[in-house]
C-alpha cells in the first residue's frame, strides 16, 4: 500500500491464477464480508489467498481468517 492512501484496514490479492474472473470475484466478496467487522488496528493486512481457498466453505474461510488474526493480534499488540 502506498503510505497516505489508506489509514487501517484488509487489502485483497486474489491473483488470476485461482480461476475465472467470476470465481476470483466471488471469493472476494466472501472475504470482505468476513473482514467487514475487523476494526482499524492502526494498520493495513495484506491477504493473499491460495487455491485451497476456492474450494472452502464460507465458515472454514472464517475459520482461518480468525485464526491468522489471532495470531497477528498476539505478535502485534
Amino acid at each position: 500500500m502506498r503510505p497516505g492512501r489508506e489509514e487501517s484496514g484488509v487489502v485483497l490479492v486474489v491473483r488470476k491464477i485461482l480461476g475465472t474472473a467470476v470465481d476470483r470475484n466471488r471469493l472476494k466478496r466472501r472475504l470482505r464480508s468476513l473482514c467487514r467487522d475487523w476494526e482499524g488496528g492502526g494498520g493495513s493486512v495484506v491477504v493473499m489467498p491460495q487455491l485451497s481457498a476456492m474450494r472452502a466453505t464460507y465458515a472454514d474461510l472464517g475459520r482461518e481468517l480468525d485464526q491468522l488474526r489471532s495470531r497477528l493480534i498476539c505478535h502485534n499488540p
